[in-house]
């Protein structure tokens, strides 16, 4: 079963129709899974952008205990510095007073 010319030249064209539209379904198929993979490469970036953000929340957290632990201790120990400083002082005092008084105080000769 041959064909004619004239059916030959009439099939040419749906054959180059149905090519071209083979190779458009393609094309779009191509960009269909581009499109897939780059919405599963947003998804992955998307994660580990949350996982970052959640470790960057939990390293701010432990610093700021730290630094308000040492905040804390730094007072306590700025306190206790005053409260000796004070005590000497007193202690001072008292030692000079001790001695005016022994200077006022006569000497008994044997």
């Amino acid at each position: 079963m041959e064909m004619s010319d004239s059916e030959e030249a009439a099939s040419a064209p749906k054959r180059q129709k149905t090519e071209e539209n083979l190779v458009t379904q393609a094309q779009m198929h191509a960009q269909t899974m581009q499109l897939h993979n780059l919405r599963e490469d947003n998804d992955q970036l998307t994660c580990q952008v949350d996982a970052y953000k959640n470790e960057n929340e939990v390293l701010k957290s432990e610093h700021t205990e730290a630094m308000t632990y040492k905040d804390n201790q730094l007072r306590t120990i700025q306190a206790a510095m005053e409260a000796m400083q004070k005590q000497m002082l007193e202690d001072q005092q008292k030692l000079k007073d001790t001695l005016e008084q022994m200077e006022k105080v006569p000497l008994l000769e044997p």
